[in-house]
Protein backbone atom coordinates (compact mmCIF):
# COMPACT_ATOMS: atom_id res chain seq x y z
CA UNK A 1 0.00 0.00 0.00
CA UNK A 2 0.94 3.29 -1.06
CA UNK A 3 -0.16 6.79 0.78
CA UNK A 4 -0.29 9.60 -1.99
CA UNK A 5 -1.31 13.01 -2.80
CA UNK A 6 -4.43 13.47 -4.32
CA UNK A 7 -3.51 15.43 -6.78
CA UNK A 8 -0.87 12.75 -7.86
CA UNK A 9 -3.49 10.16 -8.39
CA UNK A 10 -6.31 12.28 -10.43
CA UNK A 11 -7.60 9.01 -11.45
CA UNK A 12 -8.88 8.14 -7.95
CA UNK A 13 -10.68 11.89 -7.48
CA UNK A 14 -13.85 10.78 -8.50
CA UNK A 15 -14.08 7.56 -6.53
CA UNK A 16 -12.93 10.01 -3.27
CA UNK A 17 -15.44 12.46 -3.90
CA UNK A 18 -18.00 9.77 -3.81
CA UNK A 19 -16.89 8.53 -0.35
CA UNK A 20 -16.78 11.82 1.20
CA UNK A 21 -20.05 13.24 0.11
CA UNK A 22 -21.53 9.45 1.12
CA UNK A 23 -20.23 9.62 4.33
CA UNK A 24 -20.30 14.07 5.01
CA UNK A 25 -21.46 15.64 2.28
CA UNK A 26 -25.04 14.28 2.19
CA UNK A 27 -25.46 16.37 5.25
CA UNK A 28 -24.56 19.53 4.14
CA UNK A 29 -27.03 21.62 2.82
CA UNK A 30 -26.58 22.24 -1.22
CA UNK A 31 -23.81 18.99 -1.07
CA UNK A 32 -22.48 17.07 -3.76
CA UNK A 33 -20.74 14.76 -5.44
CA UNK A 34 -19.54 17.32 -7.89
CA UNK A 35 -18.92 19.85 -5.16
CA UNK A 36 -17.05 17.39 -3.54
CA UNK A 37 -14.62 17.01 -6.16
CA UNK A 38 -14.42 20.96 -6.47
CA UNK A 39 -13.07 20.82 -2.63
CA UNK A 40 -10.50 18.04 -3.46
CA UNK A 41 -9.53 19.77 -6.53
CA UNK A 42 -8.60 22.65 -4.67
CA UNK A 43 -4.44 23.72 -5.02
CA UNK A 44 -2.63 23.56 -1.58
CA UNK A 45 -2.12 27.61 -0.75
CA UNK A 46 1.44 29.21 0.04
CA UNK A 47 1.23 26.64 4.23
CA UNK A 48 0.28 23.52 2.11
CA UNK A 49 -3.87 23.72 2.61
CA UNK A 50 -5.41 21.91 1.70
CA UNK A 51 -3.60 18.79 1.41
CA UNK A 52 -5.54 15.24 0.35
CA UNK A 53 -3.47 11.68 0.80
CA UNK A 54 -4.99 8.67 -0.77
CA UNK A 55 -4.58 5.21 -0.05
CA UNK A 56 -3.38 3.10 -3.04
CA UNK A 57 -3.24 -0.64 -2.97
CA UNK A 58 -2.59 -2.66 -6.02
CA UNK A 59 -3.87 0.33 -7.63
CA UNK A 60 -6.86 0.63 -6.46
CA UNK A 61 -7.77 3.39 -3.72
CA UNK A 62 -8.76 2.06 -0.11
CA UNK A 63 -8.77 5.77 1.95
CA UNK A 64 -8.54 8.93 2.49
CA UNK A 65 -7.46 11.26 4.84
CA UNK A 66 -6.69 15.25 4.88
CA UNK A 67 -4.83 18.29 6.39
CA UNK A 68 -7.55 21.55 6.06
CA UNK A 69 -7.22 24.84 7.52
CA UNK A 70 -10.40 24.64 9.44
CA UNK A 71 -12.79 21.66 9.87
CA UNK A 72 -15.12 23.13 12.83
CA UNK A 73 -16.19 26.70 11.71
CA UNK A 74 -17.15 27.13 15.51
CA UNK A 75 -13.46 26.60 16.59
CA UNK A 76 -11.95 29.09 13.75
CA UNK A 77 -8.45 30.29 15.77
CA UNK A 78 -7.49 26.43 16.13
CA UNK A 79 -5.76 25.28 12.86
CA UNK A 80 -4.91 23.06 10.46
CA UNK A 81 -7.58 20.16 11.21
CA UNK A 82 -7.03 16.97 10.31
CA UNK A 83 -10.55 15.97 8.81
CA UNK A 84 -12.46 13.37 6.49
CA UNK A 85 -10.37 10.35 7.42
CA UNK A 86 -12.22 7.74 4.98
CA UNK A 87 -11.64 4.09 4.62
CA UNK A 88 -14.65 1.87 3.05
CA UNK A 89 -16.51 -0.42 5.24
CA UNK A 90 -15.23 -3.61 3.60
CA UNK A 91 -11.57 -2.80 4.37
CA UNK A 92 -11.70 -1.35 8.10
CA UNK A 93 -9.52 -2.95 10.67
CA UNK A 94 -6.71 -3.58 8.25
CA UNK A 95 -4.65 -0.37 9.43
CA UNK A 96 -5.39 2.01 6.81
CA UNK A 97 -7.08 4.56 8.68
CA UNK A 98 -3.86 4.58 11.15
CA UNK A 99 -1.64 4.70 8.47
CA UNK A 100 -3.19 7.92 6.67
CA UNK A 101 -3.70 9.44 10.15
CA UNK A 102 0.25 9.36 10.92
CA UNK A 103 1.07 10.14 6.93
CA UNK A 104 -1.00 13.67 7.43
CA UNK A 105 0.65 14.37 10.95
CA UNK A 106 4.29 13.62 9.33
CA UNK A 107 2.64 16.33 6.52
CA UNK A 108 1.58 18.68 8.94
CA UNK A 109 4.93 18.80 10.47
CA UNK A 110 7.08 18.84 7.65
CA UNK A 111 4.81 21.89 6.32
CA UNK A 112 5.94 23.43 10.23
CA UNK A 113 2.76 23.30 11.80
CA UNK A 114 3.47 22.79 15.92
CA UNK A 115 0.01 21.33 16.33
CA UNK A 116 -3.03 19.58 14.56
CA UNK A 117 -6.81 19.21 15.75
CA UNK A 118 -9.94 17.09 14.61
CA UNK A 119 -13.19 16.54 15.69
CA UNK A 120 -15.18 13.28 15.97
CA UNK A 121 -18.32 12.42 17.18
CA UNK A 122 -17.44 8.66 18.03
CA UNK A 123 -13.81 7.79 16.87
CA UNK A 124 -11.90 9.53 19.78
CA UNK A 125 -10.64 5.90 21.26
CA UNK A 126 -9.27 5.13 17.51
CA UNK A 127 -7.30 8.60 17.54
CA UNK A 128 -6.37 8.59 21.37
CA UNK A 129 -4.54 4.99 20.35
CA UNK A 130 -2.53 7.01 17.60
CA UNK A 131 -1.42 9.98 20.40
CA UNK A 132 -4.01 12.80 20.21
CA UNK A 133 -5.29 14.20 23.41
CA UNK A 134 -8.90 15.14 23.85
CA UNK A 135 -8.71 18.92 24.06
CA UNK A 136 -12.75 19.76 24.73
CA UNK A 137 -15.98 17.83 24.84
CA UNK A 138 -18.48 20.36 22.81
CA UNK A 139 -22.01 20.74 20.98
CA UNK A 140 -21.02 20.91 16.33
CA UNK A 141 -24.02 20.66 14.38
CA UNK A 142 -26.42 19.44 16.89
CA UNK A 143 -23.97 16.63 18.20
CA UNK A 144 -21.82 16.13 20.49
CA UNK A 145 -18.11 15.58 19.44
CA UNK A 146 -14.56 15.25 21.03
CA UNK A 147 -12.41 17.69 20.11
CA UNK A 148 -8.63 16.82 20.11
CA UNK A 149 -4.92 17.93 19.33
CA UNK A 150 -1.89 16.61 18.40
CA UNK A 151 1.57 18.14 19.53
CA UNK A 152 3.85 17.74 16.57
CA UNK A 153 7.10 17.70 18.62
CA UNK A 154 8.14 14.67 20.21
CA UNK A 155 6.21 12.44 18.99
CA UNK A 156 6.94 10.78 15.60
CA UNK A 157 4.23 7.77 13.92
CA UNK A 158 5.64 5.75 11.71
CA UNK A 159 4.74 6.60 7.76
CA UNK A 160 6.07 4.03 5.74
CA UNK A 161 5.48 3.87 2.14
CA UNK A 162 4.28 7.84 2.33
CA UNK A 163 5.18 9.73 -0.47
CA UNK A 164 4.55 13.26 -0.33
CA UNK A 165 4.76 16.21 -2.50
Amino acid sequence: MQILDLHDTPEHLGAVALWLFGEWGRHIEGGSVDSAESALSIRPNAEGLPLSLVAVDDEFPVGVARLVSNDMATRPALRPWLASVFVPLGLRGRGIGTRLCHAIVESARTLAFSKIYLFTPGRARFYARQGWEQAEKATYRDRMVTVMQFELGEQRPAADGVKLR
